[in-house]
């Protein structure tokens, strides 16, 4: 009997000493938790925001980075959500959001730079392969802010010495080229001005799964939002698959960019005013014409051959089709429509749609089955589409259709002899390679 008890004593302390070995290592595991960095996450959230001649200037972002660095915020406390990024505001420097605590985060600067060129392809591609180094993960989601072009490229960057004209960016092609030498990415989001574009979203269409943009501008506290939002759905539901994550976040921007005008839009409008020392003008600002689409990249292809289909039959048959296609595109929603009537961006579903109802089956059975086709197309490509009041025509994705030769467009903050045909043709975009619309463009302009 003693032998048993001596024998159950024993083990007794083992078994104990076992557990409170494994109590210690799970609390050292925990700790280790908030200073390795390089153990694999779910997701590394890649954030590259800037170009010099942003109109905020820096002072907003630091604000903003230094609320986050020491607040107790829940949807950066995440452990399956490294949040990297490389910012260029008058300054540039490269920061993550470090955990410290079970409820604390920290904002950690890493390196800074007396300058850096956004517009250079090599500095995207260079951040996103230092991120995916230093940040592993098994998915990979890059937000892109600054000014954007649509297929003329984005987040230009001021050249020292050179003022506000003269400046590099990145053009699609340049973008390609990042993505594709350093792996992709799994989500792609710009939420720069115009991008939801076709001919952008089918230039990446081998980089990433999920395109997300806005066919209209992006203005005010839109990145910063999407921010808060892309963190809170990753926080979230970090194991849905891709698609799923991406419905969420575009869904998500209901809460944010209400359908309506709110009071909400008017108190940021009056913000941006005070700050840039401009007299308030509620017709200066974009208040319900936000829009943000999330887009399926392996469906691109589809669309693309659709629309050189529906290119190819207005090539052949311009003379019969021109005035139901003028029709059709002056009474489509084009992007951006809070500075001229007419851009040079038009909604293609809408477009289409437009067009179908002219037509008729019985008029024209074979435009009227290759409208369809590409109804259909966009229809399966574009997973998620969130729009205001002002858009709400608006179906994910615009493609560049310009009225005239003539007409000037959107020039703004960017010459508008940068949108011009010449450009579009010669920039070796994919989808002025892999289609006929170029042609149809330059015809029926000419006609």
């Amino acid at each position: 009997m003693r032998k048993i008890i001596v024998i159950g004593l024993i083990l007794f302390i083992l078994i104990g000493s076992i557990s409170v070995n494994a109590f210690a290592i799970k609390i050292e595991n925990n700790k280790s938790d908030y200073t390795l960095s390089k153990v694999e996450k779910e997701w590394t959230y890649m954030l590259y925001v800037g170009g010099d001649d942003i109109d905020w200037g820096f002072e907003p972002v630091q604000l903003l980075t230094d609320m986050l660095a020491n607040l107790s915020v829940p949807i950066l406390l995440n452990r399956n959500v490294e949040i990297v990024f490389l910012l260029d505001f008058g300054r540039a420097f490269l920061g993550h959001f470090k955990r410290i605590g079970p409820l604390r985060a920290k904002m950690e600067t890493i390196e800074e730079y007396e300058e850096i060129n956004f517009g250079n392809y090599t500095t995207l591609r260079d951040f996103i392969i230092r991120c995916k180094t230093d940040y592993p993960a098994k998915r990979y989601f890059l937000h892109m802010h600054g000014h954007g072009r649509a297929w003329y490229g984005a987040n230009d960057d001021d050249i020292p010495g050179e003022g506000d004209i003269e400046y590099d960016q990145l053009t699609m092609n340049e973008v390609h080229q990042a993505l594709e030498e350093s792996g992709g990415v799994d989500i792609l989001q710009f939420t720069n001005c115009n991008m939801a574009s076709f001919e952008s979203a089918y230039e990446l269409r081998n980089c990433t799964e999920i395109y997300i943009a806005s066919e209209e501008g992006s203005a005010g506290f839109t990145p910063f939002i999407a921010v808060f939002n892309n963190m809170r759905i990753l926080n979230r539901h970090f194991y849905r698959s891709t698609p799923v994550i991406a419905k969420k976040m575009v869904n998500y921007f209901k809460i944010s960019h209400p359908y309506r005008f709110t009071p909400y839009m008017l108190m940021m409008g009056m913000l941006i005013s005070l700050k840039n020392r401009q007299q308030f003008k509620l017709s200066d600002y974009n208040y319900y014409h936000f829009t943000m689409s999330a887009v399926r990249t392996d469906k691109l292809d589809e669309v693309c051959e659709a629309i050189n289909d529906l290119s190819e039959m207005f090539i052949a048959n311009l003379g019969e089709y021109k005035d139901l296609i003028t029709v059709a595109r002056l009474q489509a929603n084009d992007f951006p429509d809070f500075i001229y009537p007419i851009s040079k961006l038009v909604d293609i579903y809408h477009f289409a749609d437009l067009l179908d109802t002219y037509v008729y089956e019985e008029f024209s059975p074979q435009l009227h089955t290759a409208i369809q086709n590409l109804k259909n197309s966009l229809d399966e490509s574009v997973i998620a589409n969130w729009v205001q009041i002002g858009h709400k025509d608006a179906y994910g994705l615009s493609l560049f259709f310009p009225y005239s030769h003539n007409y000037s467009g959107y020039s703004g903050y960017i010459p508008s002899s940068k949108w011009s045909m010449q450009n579009y043709t010669t920039l070796n975009l994919d989808f002025v390679d892999d289609t006929h619309w170029d042609e149809f463009l330059e015809k029926y302009l000419d006609s």
